[in-house]
């Protein structure tokens, strides 16, 4: 999230992180957050890397990575994971990663079963459309720090000057799409289980495939799927999530975005935000504040310390 010269600047990050604990995306904005490189979250850049090489090999060559390239590739990226451990660059997240070794090895399996689950289904396809870590950066729309008068809309319509006045914020969109394809966007995702990832979850509270959809869309004119590729990391699980957008879909996305970023414009930076509660995202694993110890979450004063946690209970 960027917020400068009248342009706020959200990633869809930035979107999943205002739902579980807006606090934290504050401190992300003031710079006031410890946000390292977390292990998990580099296995993933790793296995994204190896990824765009075999795509780019295929796109501007019309042949996929020999297989001597391949495990090039994998030695290298494994040597990388190793000297960013050795010299620290990596947070070690608790109950993550066990070792250098461990995570050396979780980087050739994700890569490995993106080769084999992955990629055969791109064989045949026509490499013309093909954009791989797409960049985007879209207008969403204009937001005011305080309500507009009768008089100003009407002077409004009548210059054609709309949300010309003081104080307008404009609200843009960015982000980066894996990959997409025939009129497909594909997403890599190296979780811990693939079997965690239902798609009635994805459909009901996720927000990335209908950001990058309507990226799509302002690019292409229409309104393409999205697939979640899930490969679990140490084993050889795989699955896979298509969400099929839809335009109600978009423009319900674009609500809560811009009634998000009027939040923000509106309260500033200087006042704390609300923080998610300390029985749901709140922990170690998810947030450096709280590993660091400078945070616990919200706690509902309703139930004493050592009440049953109700909220787990009913996942």
């Amino acid at each position: 999230m960027k917020y400068e010269d009248g342009v706020l600047h959200l990633h869809q990050s930035d979107l999943c992180n205002l739902r579980m604990c807006p606090e934290q995306t504050r401190l992300k904005l003031t710079g006031e957050y410890f946000d390292p490189s977390g292990d998990s979250a580099m296995i993933g850049t790793q296995t994204h890397s190896f990824i765009e090489f075999c795509l780019f090999k295929r796109k501007n060559e019309n042949i996929w990575p020999e297989p001597e390239a391949l495990q090039q590739k994998v030695d290298e990226l494994q040597v990388e994971w190793a000297q960013m451990w050795e010299d620290n660059q990596i947070w070690q997240h608790p109950h993550q990663i066990e070792s250098m070794e461990q995570g050396q090895a979780f980087i050739e399996q994700a890569c490995l079963n993106w080769w084999a689950n992955c990629r055969p289904a791109f064989d045949d396809l026509d490499t013309t459309d093909w954009l791989i870590e797409h960049d985007f950066d879209y207008h969403l729309g204009w937001i005011n720090a305080r309500a507009i008068t009768k008089a100003e809309i009407g002077d409004m319509i009548q210059n054609e000057t709309f949300g010309d006045f003081e104080n307008r914020t404009e609200v843009r969109l960015r982000g980066q799409i894996d990959f997409f394809a025939s009129a497909c966007i594909n997403d890599w995702k190296t979780s811990k289980a693939a079997s965690g990832y239902n798609l009635w979850k994805l459909e009901r509270y996720d927000i990335q495939s209908y950001v990058y959809a309507w990226a799509i869309q302002q690019e292409l004119g229409f309104i393409p799927n999205f697939i979640y590729h899930h490969m679990a990391r140490g084993t050889d699980e795989y699955k896979f999530n298509l969400v099929e957008a839809t335009q109600a879909n978009i423009d319900a996305m674009k609500q809560e975005i811009m009634s998000w970023a009027q939040t923000i414009v509106t309260m500033g930076t200087e006042q704390e935000w609300p923080k998610g509660p300390a029985d749901w995202w709140c922990s170690s694993r998810w947030c450096s504040h709280h590993a660091r110890g400078l945070c616990v979450g919200s706690v509902n004063q309703i139930f004493p310390e050592d009440a049953v946690n109700l909220t787990r209970l009913m996942k």
